[in-house]
C-alpha cells in the first residue's frame, strides 16, 4: 500500500521521488552522497551500512518502492537492488537510502553520512563516481 505521508516527506525534505540523485542530474552535497553499488558492496558493504543504521535507528523503517508497494520493515530487511527503484527512510525522513536501476546507492542525512565516513576509511575513494568521471 502506498504511504502518502512518507512519500510527501521525502519530496518536501529531499526532493526524492521517481529517479533521484544522481539519476536526475543532481549532484552530491554535504548531506547527500552516492556510490556505484557494486563498488560500495565490495569496499564497504550493505551489511555494515545496516549496522550503522541499527546504531542510529531504534525502530522499524519505511521501504518506499516505485511500484507503490510500501512497507514498514526492520533495518535487517534492507536488500540489494531487486529490479525496482527503492527508497528506505525513517518516519521523519531524516535520512534516506536510494537503490537505483543504474547500479547506484544514494545515501542522505547528516548523521548517517557522518557515521559512514567515520567507519569507512577510504570513503572518498568511492563517493561521487559520476562526478569524478566528468
Amino acid at each position: 500500500m502506498k504511504n502518502e505521508q512518507i512519500r510527501k516527506k521525502l519530496v518536501d525534505i529531499w526532493g526524492a521521488e521517481g529517479l533521484w540523485t544522481p539519476l536526475n542530474g543532481e549532484i552530491a552535497s554535504e548531506t547527500l552522497d552516492y556510490f556505484e553499488l557494486d563498488e560500495f558492496q565490495s569496499a564497504f558493504g550493505l551489511e555494515k551500512l545496516k549496522e550503522i543504521l541499527e546504531e542510529l535507528e531504534a525502530g522499524p523503517i519505511h521501504e518506499i518502492s516505485e511500484i507503490q508497494e510500501d512497507r514498514i520493515i526492520p533495518v535487517s530487511e534492507i536488500d540489494e537492488y531487486v529490479g525496482i527503484e527503492m527508497f528506505y527512510t525513517d518516519s521523519d525522513a531524516s535520512w534516506v537510502i536510494y537503490l537505483s536501476h543504474e547500479n547506484t546507492i544514494t545515501i542522505a542525512g547528516a548523521r548517517l553520512l557522518d557515521a559512514l565516513k567515520q567507519k569507512w576509511a577510504n570513503y572518498n575513494d568511492f563517493n561521487k563516481p559520476w562526478e569524478k568521471k566528468s
